[in-house]
């Protein structure tokens, strides 16, 4: 499940109209795919080999493929350990251990149009952080910035705590399984789930759309 949301803002520079188009993104990940799951989704390792820039795992529009650089955090190379750390020392809602196919990793990515200033780069990629660190404190476990791209972006990797469930960084599961435990209609728990989804958008839009 995913959230996506673009903001588009408005200013005037020497009495051109300048448009900017900013992006925000989240997925969740198992360590190994469901036998339910299709070819097209991922697990945490196609994840770190796409960002990671692995040969043949990135897209093909990447012509000059160039390693991510670490901005916060954790470094990437720990975050295998860190999830199976989460997954060893956690017990799902039957106190059994957590399976290979639950979802582990939150991964996300914020970008910004080409041609953004450095320096405006530089206010959006700093409010995104303090956003991430107020929202999800030390489960905010990695930032990694692309720099091989036009669209100047960020992934950012979010683990719960030992014993924590996933739903724990993910208010949209949250929502939507709540929803069901008050007695509502599975099949009607997207409603809450969307709505859950609006309001992460929202505040990303507060911290870090508005004042850019």
């Amino acid at each position: 499940m995913h959230s996506f949301l673009i903001i588009i803002t408005r200013r005037t520079i020497k009495n051109e109209i300048l448009y900017m188009f900013q992006f925000v993104h989240v997925n969740s990940y198992s360590r190994q795919l469901s036998k339910k799951a299709t070819h097209e989704k991922w697990n945490v390792q196609d994840v770190l080999n796409e960002v990671n820039r692995v040969e043949g795992c990135f897209a093909q529009e990447i012509t000059n493929p160039i390693p991510p650089i670490h901005i916060y955090g954790d470094p990437i190379e720990n975050l295998q350990e860190t999830i199976e750390d989460w997954a060893n020392r956690t017990k799902d809602t039957r106190n059994r251990k957590t399976r290979k196919d639950a979802v582990c990793l939150l991964a996300g990515v914020f970008s910004a149009p080409d041609g953004t200033p450095p320096e405006d780069w530089e206010k959006i990629k700093s409010d995104a952080i303090k956003w991430g660190r107020e929202k999800y404190g030390e489960r905010l476990r990695t930032v990694l910035e692309h720099v091989d791209e036009a669209n100047p972006n960020c992934h950012f990797y979010v683990v719960p705590l030992p014993g924590e469930a996933f739903d724990t960084v993910h208010e949209g599961r949250t929502a939507a399984k709540q929803f069901i435990a008050d007695g509502g209609d599975k099949k009607k728990s997207n409603g809450p789930y969307k709505e859950a989804m609006r309001s992460f958008q929202d505040g990303f839009y507060d911290a870090v759309g508005a004042p850019n």
